[in-house]
């Protein structure tokens, strides 16, 4: 899944905001542009962001996304709160709701809040408190959703239940960053449970990742899939790993599954 975001950039204010506005894709381009522009304008002062940092905020609303272990040299560089997770990296952020959208057609309008070391330090949390409290909040948010019902309601005309095809996706309310689910082991056995046990995860991107029952036979099908997915259909940014995860059911453990 592909989804596009604008970045309002401003050199005299603290913090640049990335939208996801779930409305591009029912206006025409002129009136995104006047919505954009009406929008940096309401914003050109300097963003207080204090409200958003304190301690009570970040553990009320921290969330998990996950990238591709390749990101770690510029996570670092940037100084961002992480922790490793297989072969992936798990990053943090605060979304906030911005009035100006909810009042422009999207009721999830909302810009994220990237969180550094430094903000934690500032708030005086550790990166284990972070981490926990995201875990938990993610499970809040989390939907699972049988591909048939995704492609229903975006008109596609195969049926795959009547192909007797199984696949869930799995992201969170808004829609965006939701392979951060995998961090939450509820979540993942709840997924086995819709499955019926074992199942492989395809990292669709980092927005969601895609639930199949395991069959070792198939194992190279997998992969081949990702990364042909990955090759096509995935921007580099939202690309979230070329590997494929076995989840054991009897062992309530995901692992990287070597092809």
């Amino acid at each position: 899944c592909m989804l596009e975001a604008y970045q309002l950039v401003n050199p005299k204010k603290n913090c640049s905001p990335t939208i996801f506005y779930g409305a591009w894709y029912e206006d025409d381009d002129e009136s995104v542009a006047d919505f954009l522009m009406k929008l940096f304008e309401e914003n050109s002062a300097s963003l207080d962001v204090s409200p958003y940092v304190s301690p009570e905020f970040i553990l009320d609303n921290i969330l998990p996304r996950m990238v591709y272990k390749d990101n770690l040299s510029e996570i670092q560089k940037q100084n961002l709160a992480y922790t490793e997770y297989l072969d992936l990296i798990v990053l943090f952020y605060l979304p906030v709701e911005i009035d100006a959208l909810k009042q422009n057609k999207d009721p999830n309008g909302q810009f994220s809040i990237q969180v550094s070391q430094s903000v934690l330090e500032r708030a005086g949390l550790s990166l284990s408190e972070a981490y926990e409290h995201a875990v938990e909040n993610v499970k809040k948010k989390t939907e699972i959703i049988p591909m048939w019902k995704m492609l229903e309601d975006t008109g596609y005309p195969i049926d795959l239940r009547e192909l007797n095809i199984q696949l869930l996706v799995v992201t969170i309310d808004s829609m965006y960053y939701g392979a951060g689910t995998l961090v939450n082991s509820e979540v993942l056995r709840e997924v086995s449970e819709k499955i019926g046990g074992d199942y492989v995860v395809l990292p669709s991107s980092i927005h969601e990742w895609i639930a199949h029952p395991y069959h070792e036979d198939k194992l190279p099908m997998y992969k081949a899939m990702v990364e042909e997915v990955n090759r096509t259909e995935v921007s580099l940014e939202e690309r979230l790993s070329y590997s494929i995860y076995h989840y054991d059911a009897a062992r309530g453990s995901l692992e990287v599954v070597s092809v």
